[in-house]
């Protein structure tokens, strides 16, 4: 039988392959995924030795994936390697994410030891809230699968980018709420927006997803890029692509270019200011999944989170990029929207467990991570967090976004089930 251990790396390693073509051989996530794939079958078949020797593969190739991690820990304990499944095992829990390893019989053999004992309390420690946000405001409407958030500083509004219903939704100052887009601007999913405050835009990424209302398989990898006018709430622009693409995020610098990823091709889009052409930035067959794009004050590095490498970073001008290499008992995968400040990134990151918000220290140059801090996790209003925006020195977020209440197929839990829409912040 495939325990929880294995399913769980399944998860992780394969929550995107729904929407993404097949990887080149030479990509490092899919040489680790066949690697994987091979100490599945082996450990179905109690060839213990050979799933450890492919689950080592695997995580040579991905260093900071915690459930290869935790399978390897796992197939030393059931070849007899003691200290090495408790040293990996340890390394787990030190992630600070929660596995349940006491009840889990491939470690039968480390159970009634002190220090097995102690790794269990280090990942009961991992189930402690961490961080107190706030809740902003909670949207009146249930069942919208919110996913972006922009802020406009000169009205005081929050943009609200709904997947389920096709529509960006205007939270104003004192409260109301109402519909910024209109039916007619033949909206898909909104995911990603930002406003450019002194020129008074509104940019926003919309992509066919199965989740959404109206959705049918011959729209999908249709996506664009809408710009509006904030002063009007016009539609002023829809740049959409050739092909199929989903795009997911975006950024921009502080000539008001637009920076968007695509999550399926992968690669980076931009448009030019006051240009009529999305033309592609950034290809790279290591990409594998984009999604959330920053760049710094001064506009010399472009970050951008793939969900299953980790964090690129990119020289806008030379267009070199590089993957920034792991942190220590840290993982950087599973990052979803990801924002610049004062020599940090602070990222959100789901599909772990628990999901949370954490801050990333940059080298004094910038060009690495040197260590992770985690500023939320665990806390009941903000559990299934997605993108978020700084303003000022507070980094406010969607902290129930409601994808949990939509299946694959578009089906939605009733009424009763759906749980509310919270825009939380934390202080930075």
């Amino acid at each position: 039988m495939v325990r929880l251990n294995i399913s769980i790396a399944l998860h992780i390693a394969f929550s995107l392959v729904s929407v993404l073509p097949a990887q080149p051989t030479g990509n490092a996530v899919a040489q680790s995924r066949a690697f994987m794939n091979t100490a599945m079958k082996q450990y179905v078949q109690k060839n213990y030795a050979g799933a450890l020797q492919n689950f080592t593969e695997a995580l040579r190739l991905r260093p900071d994936h915690p459930s290869l991690k935790y399978n390897v820990a796992a197939m030393q304990s059931l070849t007899g390697n003691t200290e090495s499944a408790l040293k990996e095992l340890s390394a787990v829990a030190r992630m600070g994410l929660l596995y349940s390893p006491e009840h889990d019989s491939d470690f039968v053999s480390l159970w009634n030891t002190p220090r097995f004992q102690n790794i269990v309390n280090m990942f009961r420690h991992n189930s402690e809230r961490t961080g107190t946000p706030d809740v902003v405001f909670t949207m009146k409407e249930r069942g919208l699968v919110t996913e972006g958030i922009a802020y406009d500083s000169a009205s005081g509004s929050f943009f609200i980018g709904c997947v389920r219903t096709r529509c960006i939704i205007e939270r104003t100052k004192l409260g109301k709420e109402r519909f910024f887009s209109r039916a007619s601007d033949c909206l898909w999913g909104v995911l990603g927006m930002k406003v450019d405050n002194s020129r008074r835009l509104l940019w926003a990424v919309t992509s066919t997803l199965p989740q959404m209302e109206g959705y049918s398989s011959e729209m999908g990898g249709r996506t664009a890029v809408v710009l509006y006018d904030l002063q009007t709430g016009r539609l002023i622009k829809k740049f959409e692509p050739d092909g199929s693409h989903t795009f997911g995020d975006l950024t921009l610098d502080h000539k008001g270019n637009v920076y968007v990823t695509d999550s399926r091709s992968p690669d980076i889009y931009r448009i030019l200011l006051h240009s009529d052409t999305l033309e592609l930035f950034y290809s790279s067959p290591e990409f594998v999944s984009l999604q959330g794009i920053s760049f710094s004050d001064d506009d010399s590095h472009l970050y951008v989170s793939d969900y299953a490498r980790g964090i690129f970073v990119i020289d806008p001008d030379t267009r070199n990029a590089r993957l920034m290499p792991p942190l220590n008992d840290e993982t950087l995968l599973t990052l979803d929207g990801l924002y610049y400040y004062k020599g940090t990134l602070i990222a959100s990151q789901n599909n772990v467990n628990p999901n949370r918000i954490v801050r990333i220290q940059l080298s004094p140059d910038e060009e690495f991570c040197t260590r992770l801090l985690v500023l939320e996790a665990n806390n009941s209003a903000c559990a299934e967090p997605t993108l978020g925006t700084v303003i000022g020195n507070e980094f406010y977020f969607i902290g129930t976004s409601g994808w949990s209440n939509v299946s694959d197929s578009g089906i939605i839990d009733p009424p009763q089930k759906l749980q509310r829409h919270n825009i939380c912040k934390i202080p930075l």
